[in-house]
């Protein structure tokens, strides 16, 4: 009798065993068979190709900027030496190469505004320049010799690109320099012109060297000369004066301060012999080789400018000054900080410049006299150094600066404010 009424149990518990596994599998069939499932993976998908392809933009944009700066440099000429040693291009630099010496007459390179945002880091991979056909220096010349392997161009200009950078390491780009100089008064140089390019916006054409001459100390198996001064020499090529300058450094410790070492390039010429801007005429030479326009190049004129805004401070559907000839001849708003006193024309016209101050403005505001009136504050004196402001209306350009036309107080925003004047 107990068999009897066992077995009925069991049998009703096979059966809610066997719905419960029915009733998993469907959940899990159901589940298997989620359409978003793969549109997910279609996404994600979508999403490696088109980072797959960005990669590749960025790779052809970095080969068009290094054939780019192979132009740029040959433009003004190549520097020209009587006793000239071997002339080697690499990928974003050229030098010419003194066996007796080993190592470059001159460097030159572009120092472009890329290197704002850079992201690559030092290699330090050292090694011979396989280009040069005599050979160059080696680790073993440098090796307990008391001289840091010195950068003629800086690697850190190149940062933009790891081949640039990469190259940078070639002993045909290195010269002995103490410590005292290399980590110290040079390097503060190398990060002056780097500040400059940044914060200007236009690259500079860079080149240099050591003062190379007979009866010099040397180091090492291969008799590497070490140099009494460097020099570095740089050209604002895309301004409208070309301005030029020139440093000269002693290899030891430099008290003085960075501009205390400035010279007109014409001394550097003087000193080493090189033609640096060949193809420059009579005037273009005398306007950037014979003068120094310190008010240009002085660093406390660079803390003058103004960092462009960006997101978050810029406004949605707002444009930065470097920016905006994206919207010439076209309505926009355009937003950057005013950069020190805005300035009434003798035809009573106000001129207010964002990020540069003048003469190196690229964006002016302008308030025509007959406009002033429609103002209800004074444009001279709300219209302060390091206000940020955002201006609505048609990006025009006018010898060379792009400008929109303020009529209206309407037409401007002040950022930092919740109310305006």
């Amino acid at each position: 009798m107990k068999s009897q009424k066992i077995r009925p149990s069991l049998r009703g518990l096979f059966f809610l065993i066997l719905i419960s596994l029915c009733r998993l599998g469907a959940e899990s069939s159901l589940f298997s068979q989620n359409p978003l499932e793969s549109a997910v993976a279609a996404k994600k998908q979508e999403i490696r190709q088109q980072e797959a392809r960005l990669k590749q933009l960025h790779q052809e944009l970095e080969e068009l900027r290094l054939q780019w700066i192979q132009y740029e440099l040959r433009a003004p000429g190549l520097p020209v030496l009587r006793d000239s040693g071997y002339t080697v291009c690499h990928a974003a630099m050229v030098l010419n190469y003194n066996e007796k010496h080993e190592q470059a007459n001159w460097v030159a390179h572009i120092l472009v505004p890329e290197v704002a945002t850079g992201v690559q880091s030092r290699t330090n991979n050292f090694r011979p320049d396989p280009k040069v056909p005599t050979g160059t220096a080696t680790k073993e010349d440098y090796w307990r010799s008391g001289f840091d392997r010195g950068h003629l161009a800086p690697s850190a200009d190149f940062r933009w690109s790891f081949k640039a950078l990469d190259e940078s390491f070639y002993y045909s780009n290195m010269a002995p320099q103490r410590k005292e100089l290399n980590r110290e008064r040079w390097s503060e140089l190398e990060d002056h012109l780097r500040q400059y390019v940044i914060k200007t916006g236009r690259p500079l054409y860079v080149v240099t060297g050591g003062i190379l001459k007979e009866g010099l100390p040397t180091i090492g198996p291969n008799q590497v000369s070490v140099p009494e001064y460097f020099y570095k020499v740089a050209l604002d090529y895309t301004h409208p004066e070309k301005p030029g300058i020139a440093f000269i450094m002693p290899n030891s410790v430099c008290r003085k301060s960075i501009m205390g070492y400035s010279f007109p390039i014409d001394s550097v010429e003087a000193r080493t012999g090189i033609d640096f801007f060949p193809k420059f005429s009579a005037e273009e030479e005398r306007k950037a080789e014979g003068r120094v326009l310190d008010s240009l190049w002085n660093s406390e004129r660079l803390k003058q400018f103004k960092d462009p805004l960006t997101s978050p401070k810029l406004p949605r559907g707002a444009m930065n000054t470097l920016d905006a000839r994206q919207s010439l001849n076209q309505h926009a708003t355009v937003c950057g900080t005013v950069a020190g006193k805005p300035h009434m024309a003798r035809n009573g016209n106000i001129y207010i410049n964002l990020d540069k101050p003048y003469p190196d403005s690229d964006f002016t505001l302008v308030i025509f006299k007959k406009d002033i009136p429609s103002f209800s504050y004074d444009p001279l004196g709300v219209f302060q150094d390091d206000r940020s402001v955002c201006a609505t209306g048609k990006v025009t350009e006018y010898q060379g600066r792009l400008e929109i036309i303020l009529s209206h107080p309407r037409q401007v925003k002040f950022l930092e404010e919740t109310e305006d004047p």
